[in-house]
């Protein structure tokens, strides 16, 4: 395990991104987060055991930022790895980010501010696909009414995984953490139904706040 410390111990926001096999796609997904306007936040990443060079990248950015932290150990996947970020983290705010996909810079900025003003839980945006060179292929629009947060939540996720910022309190006053319920395959809608069931306070950016999802290539 290689773990670096980091300068600045409470962020507002912590980024929890997890790692396997992305050489191709992470150092731009990385740039994305270092660039944004909202500067107070940690960056954790955890390499999932890649076999390629994503290791390297990670170091390259750790030794001119000290507000990456990572680890870099055998192949666990995906779900164990954003339950032990999060444990890792000590923001108010948990960010989740791909890495394979981009953040605009006013993502961080906008996610805060209506999280704070909404007095809500988790907080997405909308998004634009992009293809593996980065050109944009589609606009996705998500949920912003609480009746359209219910409809879409019956039917598929409201919103892009990638992308969403969550109140750590919630979490923590509700013991939620991924890969528990019947969606084992689908992580990210289990938590999102827990958080419905548990009375969550959904939310979602009117402008966009990412490129998401890129063409995924980190399969286990």
């Amino acid at each position: 395990m290689n773990l670096v410390t980091l300068q600045n111990k409470n962020p507002l926001v912590s980024v929890i991104l997890p790692v396997y096999n992305a050489e191709d796609f992470l150092a731009e997904s990385i740039r994305s987060i270092l660039n944004q306007t909202f500067n107070d936040f940690e960056l954790i990443i955890i390499d999932d055991g890649s076999k390629d060079q994503s290791l390297q990248i990670i170091k390259y950015f750790a030794n001119k930022d000290r507000r990456i932290r990572y680890i870099s150990r055998e192949n666990k996947g995906l779900v164990f790895s954003l339950n032990e970020a999060i444990l890792q983290s000590g923001g108010k705010f948990i960010a989740r980010m791909d890495a394979d996909d981009i953040s605009l810079s006013k993502r961080f900025k906008l996610q805060v501010e209506l999280l704070e003003t909404a007095d809500a839980d988790i907080c997405g945006g909308h998004y634009l696909a992009i293809d593996e060179v980065g050109k944009k292929i589609n606009s996705v629009l998500v949920p912003i009414s609480e009746e359209s947060f219910l409809i879409n939540l019956a039917l598929t996720v409201p919103f892009a995984h990638g992308s969403v910022m969550i109140r750590r309190s919630f979490l923590e006053e509700n013991e939620l953490k991924y890969g528990v319920g019947p969606y084992q395959s689908a992580e990210d809608y289990a938590l999102w139904k827990d958080f419905h069931s548990n009375n969550g306070r959904f939310c979602n950016c009117l402008l966009y706040t990412s490129p998401s999802p890129r063409d995924k290539r980190q399969s286990r």
